[in-house]
């Protein structure tokens, strides 16, 4: 329609902290914003799909491009400490609607830049039901140099200690529930069972005092943003065979009850094999091959670009998202 929107994916919050200056998450998304703005971009998508986190100071750098300034993320310590991290720079150098996208493969600095845009009503959750749950810090203890008394009993290997938790600005850990999107659509795999909240022992979310803060000057209006996506949703033949591959997948995941006849054998695997290819999803949730965009970001090749752009056009969840920021525009 003429409408431009730009598109920032960000495969993980990485930095190099043997050099200073060396490259980084938070400036490479500061250069895509700059270009966005130059071309003349009415509004953005910040896809974070499938990003596991990484550094803890991309996710308030990242956040910081977004908000003029003020808290980001909590960071709870073992012994009850609470760190506030800020962006201080008074500047933001996107202001237009945005939208970012998260899945539940989203996680860590992930949900936190997430939870940060969501609470300031900076920008809109777009995603399955729910991202990953990943809320908490470990650290590696290596149990071989833990003093003289271990010599006689090596190798005794490592111990993972939780020693942080991340807390939203508003109170609220991202913890094993994760961060529950403002427009919630068909997920692809709502019959996985991944996030925290699937994990044996898995820390509760838990709640610590919320920060003051500035909401974002300009109102969602996410009524209206959710009905009119509903609308399409229900409507889009992509979204329903999405929807009816989950059931498909959840009714296998409950028949545990298998035929020792050759014959019902050999017929339930036809009959398997002809719901997978009815069902396959690989063309609706390829969207963004990870190791297409790497390759993009240290060669300028033409072909390679285009596969990446292709991918995208068939991504019924990057459309559906340009669909939410034409509505945000227009309201």
């Amino acid at each position: 329609k003429g409408t431009k929107i730009g598109y920032i994916y960000v495969p993980s919050f990485y930095r190099d902290f043997s050099n200073p200056r060396g490259r980084n998450s938070t400036d490479d998304v500061l250069a895509a914003i700059k270009k966005v703005n130059k071309a003349g971009a009415k509004a953005l998508v910040l896809d974070l799909r499938n990003n596991g986190g990484g550094a803890l100071e991309d996710a308030r750098g990242i956040s910081g491009l977004f908000v003029p300034e003020g808290p980001i993320v909590q960071v709870k310590d073992q012994r009850g400490r609470v760190e506030v991290l800020e962006d201080n720079d008074g500047k933001t150098y996107f202001d237009k609607p945005v939208v970012v996208l998260v899945n539940r493969f989203s996680a860590s600095a992930s949900e936190i830049v997430a939870a940060a845009l969501q609470d300031y009503g900076r920008a809109v959750i777009v995603g399955g039901e729910h991202s990953h749950g990943k809320g908490t810090v470990q650290a590696v203890l290596d149990l071989d140099n833990s003093g003289p008394l271990a010599a006689p009993y090596r190798p005794l290997g490592s111990l993972k200690l939780t020693i942080q938790k991340f807390y939203r600005i508003n109170g609220v850990s991202t913890q094993k529930l994760g961060v529950t999107p403002d427009i919630v659509l068909p997920d692809p795999y709502g019959h996985l069972e991944s996030g925290e909240m699937y994990l044996d022992y898995a820390l509760s979310s838990s709640t610590i005092d919320a920060r003051p803060y500035v909401p974002w000057k300009k109102k969602l209006n996410l009524g209206t943003l959710k009905k009119k996506s509903r609308e399409r949703v229900n409507k889009s033949s992509e979204f329903d065979k999405i929807q009816k591959s989950v059931a498909w997948y959840k009714k296998r995941k409950k028949d545990t009850i298998k035929s020792i006849s050759y014959k019902d054998f050999v017929n339930e695997r036809e009959e398997i094999k002809k719901s997978t290819d009815i069902f396959k999803l690989d063309d609706l949730i390829a969207g963004i091959n990870v190791e297409s965009i790497n390759k993009k970001m240290s060669d300028v090749d033409k072909d390679k670009f285009k596969d990446f752009a292709d991918n995208l056009k068939k991504d019924p969840y990057t459309k559906e998202t340009i669909l939410i920021l034409e509505d945000m525009l227009k309201l």
